[in-house]
């Protein structure tokens, strides 16, 4: 099986800032939740922005489980 390689040049950095999160795995709900609230109460947000941090966040936790769970497959 090929190793997946994670290339954050692509990503948005709300996204390696979930990852980060869920990969460092100290407190992910809270971490996560902080993050998320902090990002949404920056300013006004369209119905559009609020789903695109949204994808944004489940992307990112994606991101980090995938090395989350090499870590402890290992």
């Amino acid at each position: 099986m090929g190793t997946v390689k994670s290339d954050t040049s692509h990503h948005h950095p709300l996204e390696d800032v979930i990852k980060d999160a869920v990969e460092a795995d100290n407190n992910i709900r809270e971490d996560v939740r902080r993050i998320t609230l902090n990002v949404l109460s920056d300013g006004k947000l369209n119905i559009d922005e609020i789903t695109q941090v949204t994808l944004r966040v489940v992307k990112g936790a994606g991101l980090g489980a995938v090395i989350h769970g090499r870590r402890w497959s290992k």
